[in-house]
């Protein structure tokens, strides 16, 4: 389904604190990742902020790990897609020229079991792509770009 899917752990306000799997461990960097590729963000969050971060310092984050596109941005986080904090971020990826298909992050607690598949908030990106057999289709989408 997806060629590579990254896990990037944050557990505080800078780079030094996160970790990946696989060969993006060695190389510190986002940059082979491509728009067939899956990014997953784990860590704590609300409704109001991912990790206590800002959507602009997630973002920035990013950027400094030379995220250039993606397939999919999902974040294992509770809450994260409850309130506005999602479309922020997204918006902040935009302007940034980040460009991916779908953002997505759950409206209630992450659980990851088939009873709250249809829990999540799934924005659509700047890359139109579909993905089979996933949540990532534009059919799922609560909103556009």
């Amino acid at each position: 389904m997806y060629p590579n899917i990254i896990n990037l752990h944050l557990v505080g306000d800078s780079l030094d604190c996160g970790f990946f799997s696989g060969d993006i461990k060695k190389r510190n960097s986002l940059l082979d990742v491509n728009s067939n590729d899956k990014l997953i963000i784990v860590g704590h969050s609300d409704q109001y902020g991912y990790l206590e971060m800002s959507a602009e310092r997630l973002e920035y984050i990013l950027k400094e790990l030379n995220l250039r596109q993606v397939g999919v941005i999902k974040l294992h986080s509770c809450y994260i897609g409850k309130a506005n904090w999602m479309s922020e971020f997204k918006n902040e990826l935009k302007d940034q020229r980040i460009n991916f298909s779908y953002l997505c992050g759950p409206k209630g607690l992450y659980c990851y079991t088939p009873k709250y598949a249809r829990k999540y908030k799934v924005l659509a990106g700047n890359i139109s792509k579909n993905f089979k057999g996933t949540r990532y289709t534009l059919d799922n989408v609560d909103a556009y770009f």
